[in-house]
């Protein structure tokens, strides 16, 4: 689910709408089977989401189902900056994609010191030192190997920005 407009950034590489296409041709082996859907709930807000907001939303519309949020590890150890985090936490499971040097063990430490009560897990997948982030720093300045993306999605960055 794409945000209007994330609290914490003041300006997005790519408009919403184009946002929403590059999720689509990213995902879309995974929506034809039904695996998941996109929801478009925070952009059509037309206005900065907090992500407590969207989960509570989520929670009555699907009720008894099991959340999980995946995000990096660097997000990680910015969540308390997050509007509600302490409430927020509590919301559903999260699942934590190593970045950079992290380890499973510096993040549970973290863990341990900054967000008691969480619960999560790690993200088994290989590791990669590529994140949004990364990929919009690097866009702005022409310098990314598109080939990196999901097939479908660089040409499209391509396309908007190059």
């Amino acid at each position: 689910m794409p945000t209007f407009c994330s609290p914490l950034k003041t300006s997005s590489l790519l408009d919403p709408p184009t946002r929403m296409r590059l999720l689509r041709e990213a995902l879309e082996v995974f929506v034809t089977k039904k695996k998941c859907i996109i929801s478009d709930h925070e952009v059509l807000k037309n206005s900065p989401s907090y992500t407590v907001d969207t989960l509570s939303w989520l929670i009555k519309k699907y009720p008894g189902n099991s959340w999980f949020f995946l995000l990096g590890s660097d997000s990680l150890k910015q969540l308390k900056k997050w509007h509600s985090y302490s409430q927020l936490i509590t919301m559903c499971e999260w699942v934590v994609a190593l970045r950079d040097k992290d380890t499973e063990s510096d993040i549970n430490t973290y863990i341990k010191k900054h967000l008691l009560g969480i619960r999560y897990h790690f993200l088994e997948l290989k590791k990669h030192n590529i994140s949004s982030t990364t990929i919009r720093n690097t866009l702005s300045k022409g310098m990314i190997d598109l080939s990196v993306l999901p097939k479908g999605v660089g040409p499209m960055i391509r396309e908007e920005l190059l």
